[in-house]
């Protein structure tokens, strides 16, 4: 067993790591997209004809804070697309400045991508994982009459924002009462102790301490940012397919706690423990639901998928273009990589190669 020592260092680090996630879209994975061309070049809500060096670009943008993710689903597609580019474009800043900076940045790191590699007016697809999806959005609205993009795939992206980025000091401490007492009500030792260390922690400086003000404020729901992703839900000519999935409780927190054990595999000792103690808890549980209702409050809903609300991912309450699409899968979590899901993955490719047939 760990020593109260051990596992109190432990849990500095994990629960630093795992409340951190709450809105340092990341990690999971999960992954996104973008591309440009030749001045002058009309966006293809106006399509031209094809040239003959017509050439398929597949861009990925990865999450906030993630810029190691997306090299899975770089290496799946480069083998699933014979023929296309896949390019996966990195943000080292992407929780420093503003979103329109990177999607700004982007476009310039995406245009020396395309000269080094020779191309000439290629067509484009983005997909954007998490965050990402903002700037793929941002990067279309400001750059379509540079850039020749032929459809946008977005991925648990907050298209109305991450109320968790506000969550109020209230919403906190009830959401660590409620895991406190499933903690220390299963009898565990390790997990009573790990009840005892969380009422001690500042989550909220936690959730939001590496996410500079700047981003925060864009993902703010009503931001002047997600002004700008509505209007481009709202009247985009090309084809866009939103990702989106939900998760019940104990998946969400299973989910958060085992993203955290990647990087500290001690993280183990608690996961097991706890699974066991949520498995005997029919989702009903008068404790259970507390949880629900409280994390639900932390992170803006609790229909969710572990990490941002249902509605935002799916931009429930933004009148979308008929060219944007939505597919939704249950138990899809924020951090479930894009390449390894049954459901979504064979849809991917189908929209990647419709958008470029389209474009023909």
């Amino acid at each position: 067993m760990i020593s109260p020592r051990s596992l109190s260092k432990l849990f500095n680090v994990q629960f630093s790591i795992i409340l951190t996630l709450f809105l340092a879209f990341s990690v999971v994975g999960c992954g996104g997209c973008d591309s440009p061309t030749p001045k002058g070049k009309k966006t293809t809500d106006n399509p031209k004809d094809t040239p003959k060096n017509f050439k398929k670009v597949v861009a990925l943008l990865h999450g906030l804070g993630a810029p190691g993710d997306l090299v899975g689903e770089e290496a799946k597609l480069k083998k699933d697309l014979p023929g296309y580019e896949i390019i996966r474009l990195v943000r080292q800043n992407s929780t420093q400045v503003s979103t329109t900076q990177q999607a700004d940045e982007m476009y310039h790191q995406l245009k020396d991508q395309i000269k080094q590699k020779g191309l000439t007016d290629p067509a484009i697809c983005l997909m954007g994982d998490s965050h990402g999806g903002l700037v793929a959005l941002e990067l279309y609205r400001k750059y379509k009459d540079q850039l020749n993009i032929v459809g946008i795939i977005t991925n648990h992206s907050p298209l109305e924002g991450s109320p968790g980025v506000d969550a109020s000091p209230d919403a906190i401490e009830n959401f660590k009462q409620a895991f406190s007492n499933i903690l220390v009500g299963s009898g565990n030792p390790t997990l009573v102790f790990a009840a005892s260390f969380l009422q001690a922690l500042d989550l909220k400086n936690i959730l939001t301490k590496n996410i500079q003000s700047v981003v925060r404020q864009d993902l703010t729901p009503g931001s002047p940012l997600l002004a700008n992703i509505k209007s481009t839900l709202s009247s985009i000519q090309i084809p866009v397919l939103i990702l989106a999935g939900n998760v019940d409780i104990k998946v969400g927190i299973l989910t958060l706690l085992s993203m955290a054990s990647v990087s500290q595999p001690l993280l183990e000792n608690i996961i097991k423990p706890l699974e066991k103690t949520l498995d005997k808890l029919p989702l009903d549980d008068p404790m259970l639901k507390q949880l629900e209702e409280t994390f639900g409050k932390v992170i803006g809903n609790k229909e969710n998928d572990c990490f941002l609300p249902y509605c935002s991912q799916t931009a429930k309450n933004i009148p979308a273009s008929p060219t944007v699409k939505g597919l939704w899968s249950k138990d899809y979590h924020h951090f479930y990589s894009i390449a390894g899901h049954q459901k979504m993955y064979p849809k991917i490719l189908e929209f990647i190669n419709q958008a470029f047939e389209t474009k023909k």
